[in-house]
């Protein structure tokens, strides 16, 4: 009786045991060296090297209308989580299955891959990380992310995310963006300009208004009507985003003109050369 219970804890803590002890190292290692990372520099550290920028944009000199368009496309749970929505990682994860199955089974290769990052995990990767994906990485910026969640605002983390992220056409951050699409300040951006950038902030160089204008322009209309479901985008100005450029596409008028070559402003500085060294 004695030796069959101790065959059976010995399967059982083969069955169970081993994988949750690697789990758990898996997990400790991940920790250590996201903390490694934290310490090198904390994102109060970032904050004060980003606004030594000449183009840095303070969080109320971007437009409302900017910033809840972009939240809801990108993150529209960002004012409530505390930086990462697992209901969001589990759809996303649910639906890249899905995906890879049909791949797998029928050769099917349609669809996205869904990402379940946040906005704030976005800011987090950009400013410790490269872009070479694994779960390492992955469970190191959620460390950092819940770290950062707990130190600034979320208007902070809104506003480096801004002065961060990429735009295309070598333009990082708002105030960038604003001068080489628009030539115009970021506060003085209309409703028009800040829909422009919701694309470019999705696939910046496959989405290029420049090279695929018809995709660039259809990715803008999926977007709008998005904004519409979530009640960002109302009546009457709905319906004048979704027709006013319609007509006679692909027009000059809505798609800025690209500086002419030799005349491009190349920021001096910006921040991905910035990038703490990532493990």
């Amino acid at each position: 009786m004695v030796l069959s219970m101790s065959k059976t804890i010995l399967i059982f803590l083969l069955i169970f045991g081993i994988p949750l002890v690697v789990v758990c190292l898996y997990l400790l290692a991940a920790l250590a060296a996201a903390l490694f990372l934290w310490r090198k520099r904390n994102i109060r550290q970032w904050q004060n090297i980003l606004r030594e920028e000449p183009d840095f944009t303070p969080y109320e000199d971007i437009t409302p209308d900017t910033i809840r368009f972009i939240v809801a496309i990108e993150d529209y749970k960002f004012w409530k989580h505390r930086g990462i929505n697992l209901s969001n990682i589990y759809y996303s994860a649910k639906h890249n299955i899905k995906r890879y199955l049909r791949i797998i089974s029928r050769g099917d290769h349609s669809g996205d891959v869904r990402g379940g990052s946040t906005i704030s995990q976005q800011l987090v990767k950009n400013m410790y990380f490269n872009y070479r994906k694994s779960y390492f990485r992955k469970v190191m910026e959620m460390f950092i992310t819940l770290w950062m969640e707990r130190s600034i605002s979320k208007e902070e983390i809104m506003e480096l995310y801004m002065n961060f992220v990429f735009f295309g056409n070598g333009q990082y951050g708002i105030r960038q963006a604003a001068r080489y699409y628009f030539d115009c300040a970021p506060e003085e951006m209309t409703v028009s300009q800040s829909l422009f950038l919701l694309p470019l902030l999705f696939a910046p160089t496959m989405l290029n208004p420049y090279r695929v204008p018809e995709s660039f322009f259809n990715y803008r209309q999926i977007k709008v009507n998005e904004l519409a479901k979530y009640s960002v985008l109302q009546e009457p100005e709905l319906t004048r985003q979704r027709t006013e450029y319609t007509s006679d596409y692909p027009a000059d008028n809505w798609i800025p003109r690209a500086p002419a070559k030799g005349t491009e402003t190349i920021p001096v500085c910006h921040p991905r050369s910035l990038t703490a060294p990532a493990l």
